[in-house]
């Protein structure tokens, strides 16, 4: 039992973390969100440097670069007014500019069975089989990885994801 509950945090933690990632689809535009933000700059509807909140998230415009999607990715884009006393009230003194307000669409992730995991124990890679004979009350923390620049600390490029396993002492 204590098995399969392992296996259950494992999938739950590895797929709640992969649906953050969009599709990385280079055959799209993935120049349109900031396309639509620059549009509104000059019509005059936000002032440059608007707060941006991505999936509630909120972002700065640098920070926005790292998440290039083209337009079939966002489910709903909103811009609400710069000045705006409630803005301000709500989201400080950089609502002033304007806020911009971005929900995408959910990807669909890699069932955990279909996906190549690299499993670590305190240190040292361990296989999935290997992993099944856990018992949950000597775990610590479990860490999943997902992002590549991240993963490549640990020459992980093959995998999709790490699952980082630390034992109580």
């Amino acid at each position: 039992m204590k098995k399969i509950t392992l296996l259950i945090l494992l999938f739950i933690a590895y797929s709640g973390i992969s649906q953050q990632y969009l599709l990385k689809d280079d055959t799209v535009d993935k120049n349109y969100l900031a396309s639509f933000i620059e549009k509104n700059i000059e019509e005059g509807n936000i002032k440059p440097n608007p707060i941006i909140i991505l999936n509630e998230m909120v972002l700065t415009s640098t920070e926005l670069e790292n998440f290039p999607f083209s337009k079939d990715e966002i489910l709903s884009l909103a811009i609400l007014n710069k000045d705006s006393e409630k803005l301000i009230e709500t989201y400080g003194n950089n609502a002033k500019n304007g806020v911009v307000l971005i929900k995408t669409k959910k990807k669909n992730p890699k069932p955990i069975s279909e996906s190549q995991v690299l499993y670590i124990l305190d240190g040292v890679v361990i296989s999935e089989s290997d992993i099944k004979n856990i018992d949950e009350s000597t775990i610590d923390t479990i860490q999943v990885l997902k992002d590549k620049s991240t993963m490549s600390e640990y020459n992980a490029a093959n995998y999709d994801g790490i699952i980082i396993i630390t034992s109580k002492n």
